[in-house]
């Protein structure tokens, strides 16, 4: 609230006191409660829509190796001398199916993922 005296009304030069009063508190307070609330929730849906996806691509990536590792041939490749000539034409349409086939042997070696050549230096 602004308070004047008798002798402020003639001085021009006399600034007011201004002071916040309790409604521009209390609306200040709740905007910031508002934007804190809502950031919050958005970096809970954005992590809770990353675990699902991780874990998604988790369940699929398991789910093509299992199919992938009970085709018979695969297992006799590797009592061959060269088990790459009989895997890559069996495991060529399966990539392109799943979009693997695009990726760089460069972008492979870089993500971690193992290689044929890892693979079979592990088996023998």
């Amino acid at each position: 609230m602004i308070n004047f005296q008798k002798s402020d009304i003639n001085n021009p030069h006399i600034k007011p006191d201004v002071t916040v009063n309790l409604k521009m508190k209390m609306i200040l307070l709740i905007g910031i409660l508002i934007i804190a609330i809502v950031l919050v929730m958005g970096l809970f849906v954005g992590f809770f829509m990353s675990d699902t996806l991780e874990t998604q691509m988790g369940e699929r990536a398991l789910s093509v190796a299992e199919s992938v590792a009970r085709i018979p041939e695969l297992a006799k490749a590797f009592e061959d001398d060269d088990p790459a000539s009989i895997i890559d034409p069996i495991i060529a349409p399966i990539q392109e199916a799943l979009a693997l086939s695009s990726l760089s042997s460069e972008t492979w070696k870089r993500s971690g993922m193992p290689t044929r050549k890892r693979i079979i230096s592990v088996e023998k």
